[in-house]
Protein backbone atom coordinates (compact mmCIF):
# COMPACT_ATOMS: atom_id res chain seq x y z
CA UNK A 1 0.00 0.00 0.00
CA UNK A 2 1.78 2.69 -1.02
CA UNK A 3 0.53 6.54 0.54
CA UNK A 4 2.25 9.14 0.69
CA UNK A 5 -0.41 11.77 1.67
CA UNK A 6 -2.68 11.85 4.31
CA UNK A 7 -5.52 13.05 6.03
CA UNK A 8 -5.34 13.10 9.90
CA UNK A 9 -8.05 12.96 12.32
CA UNK A 10 -7.65 13.04 16.10
CA UNK A 11 -9.70 13.37 18.98
CA UNK A 12 -7.12 14.83 20.93
CA UNK A 13 -6.57 18.27 22.60
CA UNK A 14 -4.79 20.64 20.18
CA UNK A 15 -1.01 19.86 21.73
CA UNK A 16 -1.37 16.44 21.37
CA UNK A 17 -3.14 16.49 17.91
CA UNK A 18 -0.27 18.80 17.07
CA UNK A 19 2.34 16.01 18.50
CA UNK A 20 0.69 13.44 16.00
CA UNK A 21 1.25 15.65 13.34
CA UNK A 22 4.66 17.06 13.92
CA UNK A 23 5.63 12.55 13.85
CA UNK A 24 3.79 11.98 10.55
CA UNK A 25 5.79 14.69 8.86
CA UNK A 26 9.13 13.51 10.28
CA UNK A 27 8.41 10.57 8.80
CA UNK A 28 8.19 11.78 5.68
CA UNK A 29 4.02 12.18 5.17
CA UNK A 30 2.41 15.01 3.01
CA UNK A 31 -0.57 15.67 5.43
CA UNK A 32 -3.15 17.77 3.76
CA UNK A 33 -5.72 18.15 6.02
CA UNK A 34 -6.03 17.61 9.71
CA UNK A 35 -9.13 17.80 12.22
CA UNK A 36 -9.60 17.08 15.44
CA UNK A 37 -12.39 17.06 18.54
CA UNK A 38 -10.33 18.59 21.36
CA UNK A 39 -11.19 16.09 24.46
CA UNK A 40 -8.57 16.00 26.92
CA UNK A 41 -9.34 12.35 28.59
CA UNK A 42 -9.41 8.81 26.78
CA UNK A 43 -12.58 7.73 28.95
CA UNK A 44 -14.33 10.91 27.47
CA UNK A 45 -12.64 9.60 23.56
CA UNK A 46 -14.30 6.00 24.72
CA UNK A 47 -17.68 7.71 24.95
CA UNK A 48 -17.65 8.94 21.25
CA UNK A 49 -20.59 7.54 19.09
CA UNK A 50 -19.77 5.71 16.50
CA UNK A 51 -22.63 7.13 14.56
CA UNK A 52 -21.62 10.75 15.44
CA UNK A 53 -18.08 9.73 14.70
CA UNK A 54 -18.92 8.33 10.98
CA UNK A 55 -21.03 11.42 10.16
CA UNK A 56 -18.11 13.62 11.04
CA UNK A 57 -15.61 11.86 9.34
CA UNK A 58 -17.61 11.14 6.43
CA UNK A 59 -17.41 14.67 5.55
CA UNK A 60 -13.88 15.71 6.01
CA UNK A 61 -11.99 17.20 3.15
CA UNK A 62 -9.28 14.65 2.04
CA UNK A 63 -7.56 17.23 0.54
CA UNK A 64 -6.02 14.99 -2.10
CA UNK A 65 -4.81 12.85 0.34
CA UNK A 66 -3.86 9.27 -0.50
CA UNK A 67 -5.83 8.36 2.81
CA UNK A 68 -7.43 8.66 6.43
CA UNK A 69 -5.59 8.17 9.18
CA UNK A 70 -7.72 8.31 12.07
CA UNK A 71 -5.72 8.25 15.11
CA UNK A 72 -6.19 6.75 19.37
CA UNK A 73 -6.68 3.19 20.12
CA UNK A 74 -9.62 4.64 22.61
CA UNK A 75 -12.01 6.22 19.43
CA UNK A 76 -14.70 3.67 18.31
CA UNK A 77 -13.64 3.81 14.67
CA UNK A 78 -12.81 0.06 13.43
CA UNK A 79 -16.60 -1.01 13.22
CA UNK A 80 -16.78 2.07 10.51
CA UNK A 81 -13.95 1.40 8.63
CA UNK A 82 -15.19 -0.51 5.56
CA UNK A 83 -18.40 2.04 5.60
CA UNK A 84 -15.77 4.99 5.48
CA UNK A 85 -13.89 3.71 3.01
CA UNK A 86 -17.28 3.45 0.52
CA UNK A 87 -18.04 6.64 1.37
CA UNK A 88 -14.88 8.56 1.32
CA UNK A 89 -14.05 6.12 -1.45
CA UNK A 90 -10.36 6.09 -0.36
CA UNK A 91 -8.20 4.41 2.16
CA UNK A 92 -8.88 4.82 6.30
CA UNK A 93 -6.35 3.99 8.53
CA UNK A 94 -6.35 3.63 12.60
CA UNK A 95 -4.46 2.95 15.27
CA UNK A 96 -6.35 -0.34 15.96
CA UNK A 97 -6.96 -1.67 12.47
CA UNK A 98 -3.10 -0.94 12.41
CA UNK A 99 -2.27 -3.13 15.48
CA UNK A 100 -4.33 -5.79 15.12
CA UNK A 101 -3.30 -5.91 11.33
CA UNK A 102 0.78 -5.97 11.72
CA UNK A 103 0.38 -8.47 14.65
CA UNK A 104 -1.86 -10.43 12.01
CA UNK A 105 0.94 -10.45 9.59
CA UNK A 106 3.90 -11.88 11.91
CA UNK A 107 1.45 -14.82 12.38
CA UNK A 108 0.70 -14.54 9.03
CA UNK A 109 -2.91 -14.81 9.37
CA UNK A 110 -3.15 -10.71 7.68
CA UNK A 111 -5.88 -12.43 5.46
CA UNK A 112 -8.17 -13.60 7.82
CA UNK A 113 -10.23 -10.60 8.60
CA UNK A 114 -13.15 -9.03 7.19
CA UNK A 115 -14.79 -5.46 7.38
CA UNK A 116 -11.62 -3.19 8.75
CA UNK A 117 -10.83 -2.18 5.40
CA UNK A 118 -8.70 -2.02 2.50
CA UNK A 119 -5.40 -2.86 4.93
CA UNK A 120 -6.08 -6.17 5.25
CA UNK A 121 -6.52 -6.69 1.41
CA UNK A 122 -3.35 -4.95 0.50
CA UNK A 123 -0.84 -7.59 0.83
Amino acid sequence: MKINKISIFTPYSKILNDEVLKYFKSEGFAVTSNSYFDIEADYDIGKVDQNYLYDVLSKIDLNGADALFVSCTALPVLPIIDKLENKLNTTVLSSNQALIWDTLVKINKNNSVKGFGKLFHAN
